[in-house]
């Protein structure tokens, strides 16, 4: 039985099923579905955005991590009070032992609360592109993180010395909850700022940075004293009320790097750097995503033209380009047979190019 891909909207499943592959994967239409009692294994909902509602029956006790990827419109999940290895709440599905083991909701919401149930939490449960998160508190009680659990983008609020505080001290942007607060300064000469101080909780990092004008000179950033000192990030710890000192260049042009999708050295998503009229570009930054290759810097966020150390920048804005780590790609292997294995693929001029570990180059056109 296979759906995949399908415009269907809504399914009524027999109750003698007792295993259910990825036959729902991609459909985009489907808007409800109901898990009778006698399934023991559900495959992915994947890509299915249409998804409102989803109910599993008290048998059901195996399916992926990522059962719910990319379901933006799913608001509901039900399972069943006789269900020995699942809950579900109005935001996530729990094993028995407490891991949170996905996350949905589609309200909008740009915060969560992770419940004081939760004590694990689980591989990408946080990680998903398509929710909105931006901001999500853990509790000390969850004591347990995998790789890759939170998005790196999503600001941690946790407690001084909690795991949550350990593991967002190697990859976040973090508040703490439990200390006091300290104020930052922010000293920008005579200059139009949006922000000239702001309270924080001491040991926690500042998050994003306010950005001042000035006519005829261009921001060059924010440094711990207005000579010398060292230039602060988003992700700089604040430990005592403190100013810092906003830099100005007059000279060149300003050259801002995206890093679309990652993040720069010093946990920046964007930076910028200033290039002399008629002088090629200097050391680029080489930035980091979770997941994927970097590429190089490119003059669009999509296609564009790849500009290297030493070239014209060509544009104000440069952006970094990604390929996609650990995609299983299926192709037609010289024998004549079809072949899955792991590799890294992307597009480029129309076509799909694979590179497995072997070395091979593969092209579908």
């Amino acid at each position: 039985m296979g759906f995949s891909g399908t415009r269907i909207r809504n399914v009524s499943l027999p109750d003698t099923l007792r295993e259910i592959g990825d036959a729902f994967s991609d459909c985009r239409y489907l808007e409800e579905i109901e898990i009778p009692s006698g399934v023991t294994r559900v495959g992915l909902l994947k890509g299915d955005e249409s998804l409102r509602r989803v109910v599993l029956s008290d048998t059901v006790d195996n399916f992926p991590k990522t059962l719910f990827y990319g379901c933006t419109s799913l608001n509901k999940v039900e399972v069943s009070s006789g269900n020995p290895k699942y809950s579900a709440d109005d935001f996530a599905i729990y094993s028995e032992r407490g891991t949170c083991i996905d996350l949905f909701y589609a309200s909008g919401e740009t915060s969560f609360v992770v419940p004081e149930q939760v004590k694990k939490i689980g591989l990408n449960c946080f990680n998903d592109d398509s929710i909105l998160l931006e901001e999500l508190t853990i509790p000390g009680a969850a004591e347990v993180f995998e790789d890759r659990a939170v998005r790196d983008q999503i600001l941690i609020n946790c407690y001084k010395d909690s795991p949550a505080h350990e593991y967002a001290k190697s990859s976040h942007l973090f508040r703490l909850l439990d200390t006091q607060e300290g104020t930052l300064y922010f000293e920008a000469g005579e200059s139009a700022m949006p922000e000239a101080e702001r309270v924080l909780t001491v040991g926690s990092s500042i998050g994003r940075l306010p950005e001042p004008t000035k006519n005829a000179e261009s921001f060059a950033g924010w440094y711990t004293q207005p000579d010398g000192g060292v230039r602060i990030t988003e992700r700089t710890i604040v430990l005592e009320t403190t100013t810092v000192y906003g830099r100005w260049n007059t000279q060149g042009n300003r050259i801002v790097l995206d890093a679309a999708g990652g993040l720069l050295p010093g946990g920046l998503e964007k930076d910028y750097l200033f290039v002399q009229e008629e002088s090629g570009l200097g050391l680029l930054p080489v930035p980091s995503r979770t997941g994927y290759t970097f590429k190089g810097w490119f003059t669009q966020e999509t296609d564009g033209e790849q500009v290297k150390e030493g070239e014209a920048a060509k544009t104000d804005v440069l952006y970094a380009h990604w390929i996609h780590r650990n995609s299983y790609v299926t192709w037609l292997s010289a024998n004549g047979g079809w072949t899955s294995e792991e590799g890294i693929s992307w597009f480029e001029g129309g076509a799909i190019w694979h590179f497995a570990d072997s070395g091979q180059g593969l092209l579908y056109l």
